[in-house]
């Protein structure tokens, strides 16, 4: 939630610190690997469970979105747009998409497995970046976390202004991309089974 200054001097040591949320934070996108190859292998997807999939995905990608074209990294703490209602929207959006693709994949081994391992994944993720951001922000943190909730969002008036420039800095397309090239490959499989079957 913060980004490097525009100073060179101050860029330069925030640049030099430790990854603020330690070694989780760090792979924390390699981590979903694994899961995504298990999904592929357990996924039994049907035309009702693709539809819901991707309804969700959709809504979490959405969501990931809007985030992304408020927040500057490293920079300034966020308070505005999906941030005035809940600390964490990007991991809200990404437990959303998980559970669209674990809708989408109609497999209740892999919900057994991806579930609970989602669920402590960003509870750690969650709770290591919190402690950096108070550490970042001090006061202005503390005042923020005080009356923003953790992750189930309040209603509250948005204020702040999106920018499409600073969601394709963080990485829109390419989120929208690998997320629906995934549950494309999915939705496939049954098809091409078939096919394969019938060869």
């Amino acid at each position: 939630m913060a980004q490097v200054p525009t100073d060179n001097h101050k860029a330069s040591s925030i640049a030099a610190e430790d990854d603020p949320q330690g070694f989780l934070w760090r792979i924390r996108n390699r981590l979903h690997i694994p899961a995504a190859v298990l999904g592929f292998f357990l996924a039994q997807p049907v035309p009702e469970t693709v539809v819901a999939g991707i309804v969700l995905l959709v809504l979490g990608l959405l969501l990931r979105t809007w985030a992304m074209g408020c927040i500057s990294k490293k920079e300034v703490l966020c308070t505005h747009g999906p941030y005035g209602m809940v600390r964490h929207p990007l991991y809200i959006g990404n437990i959303i998409i998980v559970a669209g693709f674990l809708v989408l994949a109609r497999s209740w081994l892999l919900a057994l497995i991806v579930g609970p391992y989602t669920i402590f994944h960003y509870w750690a993720v969650i709770r290591s970046e919190e402690k950096w951001l108070a550490d970042r922000f001090g006061e202005e943190w503390t005042q923020y976390a005080s009356r923003v909730p953790l992750i189930l969002p309040k209603p509250a008036w948005v204020k702040g202004a999106f920018s499409w420039k600073l969601a394709v800095e963080n990485g829109v397309w390419p989120s929208w991309l690998g997320v629906l090239a995934a549950a494309a490959a999915l939705a496939a499989k049954p098809y091409v089974l078939a096919l394969i079957e019938h060869q």
